[in-house]
């Protein structure tokens, strides 16, 4: 979900061709600069934008457009981060994302859907993937990342590499906070229906999400299973799609997605089956 922000810049800027450069994308032959929100120039071919979003091969016609630039604005959605990884994804580069870039994948998710790029969350989804085999990664995490994407099957691989994995209490803050420091915007025994129409913050990363988990909420994790919606932050659990917290609630009554269990194959069917009706 992206902000009410303004998301785009209008009149010539003279210190365009003054920005910082990203370091992969400069490329002295080309014809555009797409520019983020936090004033990082991509010096691409402007075919290339055209090519990777339906939005772009209409408004990016020279007839139309004819600056050789596009200022975005929008700080959740179009920073640099997001517009890095879109290109590396579209063009192909040998990339490896962490646990640390999920906040940054769901944000292009949501850049994706506003330029209408067809191919990009299958290019998501791929990495996705990629990232379930990484032990730092929970599957939770993943599952969330795919319902973004409306990817049921990567959903459904999500809860089969659940295993044994179990939610456990997040380290100190790398700030060094106490756990009584934390911000007072988090959950802190506040009753549901003052939590329900609180905000939901913008994207958070997995670091933030964590690091603003009240400590009461913490103890009552611990050691649930990984696919135990319940055990998940708050803030993930009101964002994601109604239809894929019902599908993953409905499995979790029907099957045992408690740690030590066998296999989760048949649970991952089970929601197969309920999402795709």
């Amino acid at each position: 979900m992206s902000s009410t922000r303004a998301t785009s810049r209008t009149g010539p800027i003279d210190w365009v061709g003054e920005l910082p450069s990203d370091e992969r994308y400069n490329d002295p032959d080309a014809d555009f600069i797409l520019v983020s929100s936090d004033d990082v120039g991509f010096r691409v071919k402007r075919g290339f934008l055209q090519a990777y979003s339906r939005t772009w091969e209409a408004t990016l016609n020279s007839d139309i457009h004819p600056e050789a630039h596009l200022n975005l604005i929008d700080e959740d959605i179009e920073n640099s981060h997001v517009i890095r990884l879109f290109l590396d994804l579209q063009i192909g580069h040998e990339i490896k994302l962490t646990r640390g870039d999920l906040g940054i994948m769901r944000s292009c998710v949501d850049f994706g859907i506003k330029y209408n790029c067809p191919s990009l969350n299958a290019l998501l989804s791929s990495q996705g993937r990629k990232m379930l085999q990484q032990p730092d990664v929970g599957p939770g995490k993943i599952f969330i990342l795919a319902a973004h994407l409306n990817d049921a099957r990567l959903a459904a691989d999500a809860i089969r590499n659940s295993g044994n994995l179990v939610c456990s209490e997040p380290p100190t803050p790398r700030n060094g906070r106490s756990r009584s420091d934390i911000p007072s915007r988090v959950v802190v025994n506040r009753p549901l229906n003052e939590v329900m129409f609180m905000p939901i913050p913008l994207w958070w990363t997995t670091d933030q999400i964590e690091e603003n988990l009240n400590h009461r909420n913490r103890r009552e994790v611990r050691g649930r299973g990984a696919m135990e919606i319940a055990s998940w932050p708050w803030a993930e659990v009101f964002r994601l799609p109604l239809e894929y917290v019902f599908a993953l609630s409905r499995t979790a009554m029907l099957h045992n997605l408690q740690p030590g269990q066998r296999s989760y194959e048949h649970a991952a069917r089970c929601f197969l089956d309920i999402i795709e009706g």
